[in-house]
Parts: C-alpha cells; sequence; structure tokens
C-alpha cells in the first residue's frame, strides 16, 4: 500500500501529511460533535484511504482516526480516497484496480481486501481459488482478518479440500492476535467438535473473549447469543472453570490458551 500512496502523491503533487492536516479524533462520538451535519469516516493515516461505518476497517486499522469526510475531501481526495476507490461505496470496478495495484507490492491489508472481492464477486467474477491466493499471501504476513478468511474457506471447502484442523489453524492465529471473528470461529470448531475433540469449555471460553473483543452491537449480540447457547450444557463447575480460563487467557493476550 505504502507504494500506492507515493506513485498517488508524485501524480497529484500532494503530500500524505498535507492530506490528513484536519482534525483528527479518537472517539466516532468526538468526531460527530465536531462535525454534526456531516458523515464520520475512518481515515487510514498508513494508506490514505477512508472507511465507512459497517466496513471491514472501520476503526480497525492500526494508524488512523475519526473525521469528518467532508474535511477529508477538502483536503485532496485524489489522496484520501474512499475504500472503495471514489466517493460512491459501489464502485468495486475502481476498487479492485487500486487493490490489485497494492497487493501486488505486498501490501497484507490490499491482500485480503483483494481476496474479500474475489470470493464475493466484486468487481470480478467470483473465484474461490483467486480469493484463496490473496487470503494466504495475507495471512501468511500476519494478518488477522487474513488469517480468518483462510481459516474459513477451509472450513467450508472453498477453493480447497475442506480441512477442519487447517482451518482451525488459521482461526486460532487470528484469534491470538485478538480478532473477535477469529476468537468466535473457534470456539464454533470446539462447539462442533471440528478439528478438536468437543469441548464446550473451551467453546464457552473463546465466545466469552469474542464478545469482550466484538467490533460493534450487532456482532456482539451474535457472540453473547452463542456462548449463551453452550453455558446450558455446562455444569456449575465447568462454568466457574470456562469464566476462569477466559481471564487467563485475556491476561496472557490470547496466548497459550
Amino acid at each position: 500500500m505504502k507504494y500506492l500512496l507515493v506513485i498517488l502523491c508524485c501524480l497529484f503533487s500532494l503530500t500524505p501529511f498535507q492530506a490528513y492536516a484536519l482534525d483528527q479524533f479518537q472517539t466516532e462520538h468526538a468526531a460527530k460533535k465536531h462535525c454534526p451535519g456531516d458523515v464520520v469516516v475512518w481515515l487510514n493515516l498508513h494508506t490514505g484511504r477512508y472507511h465507512y461505518k459497517g466496513q471491514q476497517w472501520y476503526g480497525q486499522t492500526k494508524v488512523g482516526a475519526f473525521v469528518c469526510k467532508q474535511e477529508v475531501l477538502n483536503k485532496g481526495d485524489r489522496v484520501t480516497r474512499s475504500v472503495y476507490g471514489k466517493d460512491d461505496p459501489q464502485d468495486h470496478n475502481e476498487a479492485l484496480k487500486w487493490y490489485r495495484q497494492s497487493a501486488e507490492q505486498g501490501d497484507a491489508e490490499s491482500q485480503y481486501t483483494l481476496g474479500v472481492m474475489y470470493d464475493l464477486g466484486q468487481g470480478v467474477l467470483p473465484d474461490y481459488k483467486e480469493a484463496l491466493k490473496w487470503y494466504r499471501l495475507s495471512a501468511e504476513q500476519g494478518d488477522a482478518n487474513g488469517q480468518w478468511s483462510l481459516g474459513t474457506m477451509y472450513r467450508d471447502g472453498q477453493g480447497v479440500l475442506q480441512d477442519y484442523k487447517e482451518a482451525s489453524k488459521w482461526y486460532r492465529l487470528s484469534a491470538e492476535q485478538g480478532a473477535a471473528n477469529g476468537q468466535w470461529s473457534l470456539g464454533a470448531m470446539y462447539r462442533d467438535g471440528q478439528g478438536f475433540a468437543q469441548d464446550f469449555v473451551l467453546a464457552y471460553m473463546w465466545f466469552n473473549i469474542a464478545a469482550a473483543n466484538a467490533n460493534n452491537n450487532e456482532q456482539q449480540k451474535r457472540y453473547i447469543d452463542s456462548r449463551n447457547e453452550v453455558e446450558v450444557r455446562l455444569s456449575a463447575k465447568q462454568l466457574a472453570k470456562a469464566q476462569e480460563l477466559a481471564r487467563k487467557c485475556t491476561a496472557n493476550k490470547y496466548k497459550g490458551c
């Protein structure tokens, strides 16, 4: 992605630092107070792309801030482009071009997003094998979402032979980075006995952790529902054990759980 940003800066004579000379906020609420009549977006300060609420990277990139969309556009919409390439979030063809260019330069986030586009058929015909390729490249670089997506391809047998153990491996790597979707999926594997012996205690543990790390209320509710469904299968002693394991796992930053 950094290579793409350099290209854009050269083309439009605008440095990333100039583009980011705008009011930045740590919370969505603070940004909304600053511009009550505008749309709050998440600006990735590394890539120069902004993300709408409800999209994968909203509030989730390592370096970023909540900002007002109109202020972003006023500072140079050519550099601070939307996640879909133009201001229209449905411009998948344009997005495909930019993400491919960055992904081919080795950017893990772009590789993951390009995988999503092939997976869902956005701007291109659906192609599970091509999606698998980009997910793998992203996952092998340590991208948590790439790892989760690769695990899901193995779990569902899309673009590859179904392999629960391989799915569990990638889910665990994602979970260990604190990704709620990876944590929930690992819990589901324990719940269903896929890749592991069925274990409701560990399933509860991972569902509980995932609920604590959920990115939004809807996701949190889904994870809590999963936890509650497992809870009824546990004795009081097992429940206490599962809760203690969740505390220890969180304290250990999800390693060795």
